[in-house]
């Protein structure tokens, strides 16, 4: 399996006038505008809020990939009901077993909160939800300036 496509302005690959010509035009023939981005009809109306605030913040994104946001959303809204629930329930579950004994056991609402967290980490790296992120997803800045030229002045 080869590597993802990088935009064209992310590109550290020589490429001729044509080829990049070419990709700027596939690049701009599957844009998408963030007014056709809606929230899927299968998200909770929490989902579907947090779906609509991202795409109002995503400035920084010329073209948001619908189906990792939408799990993004999902994978929030269920962080969301599991922390509610967490809040309520204690840390640490008694468990009495068959024998009688009583065993005690970490709340399995904890193990939940941290997959769910640890998926959206794992989509926020693609979307550029984090600032870190972000900086990868932008533009390098290149400077044609030599730097020695600079210290030898």
């Amino acid at each position: 399996m080869g590597r993802p496509r990088t935009r064209v302005a992310q590109n550290k690959k020589h490429l001729t006038k044509a080829e990049r010509e070419a990709r700027l035009a596939s690049e701009a023939a599957h844009a998408v505008g963030k007014d056709q981005l809606l929230p899927p009809d299968c998200l909770s109306a929490r989902a579907k809020a947090e779906f609509e605030r991202l795409i109002a913040q995503a400035h920084w994104l010329d073209n948001l990939d619908i189906n990792d946001l939408q799990l993004y959303c999902f994978y929030w809204d269920k962080a969301q009901s599991v922390m509610e629930e967490y809040d309520k329930s204690p840390e640490v579950l008694a468990l009495k077993g068959a024998d009688g004994m009583t065993k005690l056991v970490s709340n399995p609402l904890r193990k939940a909160l941290r997959e769910y967290a640890g998926e959206m980490r794992r989509i926020s790296l693609k979307l550029g939800i984090a600032s870190i992120d972000r900086l990868r997803l932008a533009e390098p800045i290149t400077s044609k300036e030599n730097k020695f030229l600079s210290l030898m002045r």
